[in-house]
C-alpha cells in the first residue's frame, strides 16, 4: 500500500514534524509512517515555523500598566505600609520591578504627604 501526501492526516503530519524535531531519524519516521524523508523534513520545517511564530507573537491579552505620578505615589505608599519597606528598599523595588530610578528625597516627600493627608474624605 502506498500512502500519498493527501492521505496523511493533519495530526499525523504534526507527529511527523515533532518526531523529527525530537531527534528521531527522518529515515525511521518516514519508514514508520510509510512516506519519504523529504516529506518528513518538510513537516519538521512547518512545525518549527509554527512553534517559532507562537513564541514570538505577543498575546492580545497582555496588559499595559501606565506609570503616571498617581500610580508611582500609590506604589510607594503601598510598599511602605504593606511591606514595611525602608526608603532604600522602596527605591530598589522601583528600580528592579519598574526600571524607574526615583530619588530617595522624592520617596520621602511622597510618604510625608501621605502621612499628613486627610483620609476621611
Amino acid at each position: 500500500m502506498t500512502i500519498t501526501k493527501n492521505s496523511i492526516s493533519q495530526n499525523e503530519r504534526i507527529i511527523l514534524g515533532c518526531s523529527a524535531i525530537a531527534g528521531i531519524s527522518p529515515t525511521e519516521v518516514a519508514f514508520e509512517h510509510e512516506t519519504n524523508r523529504q516529506f518528513v523534513y518538510n513537516q519538521k520545517e512547518k512545525v518549527l515555523k509554527i512553534i517559532e511564530s507562537g513564541l514570538n507573537v505577543q498575546s492580545n491579552s497582555s496588559q499595559t500598566i501606565i506609570i503616571d505620578e498617581a500610580f508611582l505615589k500609590r506604589t510607594i505608599v503601598s510598599c511602605s505600609v504593606t511591606c514595611k519597606g525602608s526608603i532604600r528598599d522602596i527605591k530598589e523595588h522601583l528600580l528592579q520591578t519598574l526600571n524607574i530610578n526615583v530619588a530617595e528625597g522624592k520617596i520621602s516627600q511622597i510618604l510625608n504627604e501621605a502621612a499628613v493627608k486627610d483620609w476621611s474624605t
